[in-house]
Formats: structure tokens, sequence, C-alpha cells
């Protein structure tokens, strides 16, 4: 298989918290989706210098299916070029960026993916053969002084997830539309939980 060059830009590091997430911006040559249409076999991943990133290089040997790590610097940067023992499929793409405590990454065009959303194609399925949910219609959906319209609000976004795993799911991955619904629906289940608290007072 063509070795797929891959970079991966790692911003605000941080020494004291190895399992905090640094921001990663995901670069391909190619128009096709990665990890799900192409699985490369080699990383470059480039870490900021003003950051204190010795915990990186002990994160990637530790990692499974790495077969080699070459350490650099360039310009403002220290990377990392990673070859891998197999091609990276969604499945070890996922445990890879797990084993670096990464809870998402973010294309070029600052599209940010959740890892926990890269999922594989029967986990797809799974998801798509869901029974849709349903929700009484109420008058007060409109009235944001009534709970019915924080509980719409959160049914519609879920709706809404729920329909991308049947509209090309990596793609809707990849342009960022799944990260997206999935932080406005913690924001309206925050403003529900807000709700019934200032109302239970």
């Amino acid at each position: 298989m063509r070795i797929l060059m891959v970079i991966f830009v790692f911003l605000n590091v941080s020494l004291m918290a190895q399992k905090s997430s640094p921001n990663v911006y995901v670069k391909f040559p190619s128009d096709k989706i990665l990890f799900y249409q192409q699985q490369p076999t080699s990383l470059i991943l480039y870490v900021e210098k003003q950051n204190k990133d010795i915990l990186i290089p002990a994160m990637i040997k530790k990692a499974s299916n790495v077969k080699s790590v070459e350490q650099g610097n360039k310009d403002k940067y220290h990377y990392y070029k990673v070859e891998f023992v197999n091609p990276l499929t969604v499945e070890l793409a996922k445990q890879f960026f797990k084993n670096l405590h990464l809870s998402e990454i973010y294309t070029p065009k600052n599209k940010k993916i959740y890892i926990d959303d890269m999922l594989t194609q029967n986990e797809i399925e799974s998801f798509k053969n869901m029974p849709p949910q349903t929700f009484k219609s109420s008058e007060n959906i409109g009235n944001a002084n009534h709970i019915d319209y924080y509980n719409f609000k959160v049914f519609n976004l879920e709706s809404k997830i729920q329909s991308l795993y049947s509209n090309n799911y990596p793609f809707q991955l990849f342009s960022g539309n799944v990260a997206d619904l999935k932080d406005k629906l913690m924001n309206a289940k925050l403003e529900r939980d807000n709700f019934v608290q200032r109302n239970n007072r």
C-alpha cells in the first residue's frame, strides 16, 4: 500500500496534565476520507517547541501498532514521523489517538472530530438501525419559561444526530457536523439543567 503522509499539528500541550487533550490539526493530501476511504501507514506529528512535549515521544512509542518513530525539529515545532506496522483503519487510528490521551482532533479547516465519534461501519449500522425517538407535541415548545421548550431542543438535536448515521456518516464526521451537533446538544442539556435548578429553588 502506498504510504500516505498525514501531518498532525499539536497545540497547547500540557506537561503537567498527561491526560489533557491538545488541539490536533490533521492535514492530509487527499480528497478521500481519512481512515474510512484511505488508511495511512505513516503519520507526521508536529508539536510546538514552546510547550514541554517530553511526554509525547514516550506515549507514541508505547502505542500499539507503532513500528518506528523518528524525531526532529523544524521552525517552531518538534516533529515525530511515526511508521505503523499495519495501515490505520478507523479502529486502529482511534486506539492510537486514545493512547496519546486525545479526546478530539481537528481538520485543516478547523473542523472538530471527537475521537469517540470515529465509528466503524458496523457501529454506524448499529446506530442507524436504532428506533427513532418520539416527542409528544406541546403548545409550550416555544415558551422558554417552560420545560417543554428545553426538552424539545434536546429532542430536536438528538434527532439530527441520529439522521447523520444514515447520511454518509464519515463525510459528516470529517466535515465537523457530528461534533458541532454534539456540542450543541451538550449546551442544550446544560440549559435544561440550569432551568430545572432555577425552578427548584
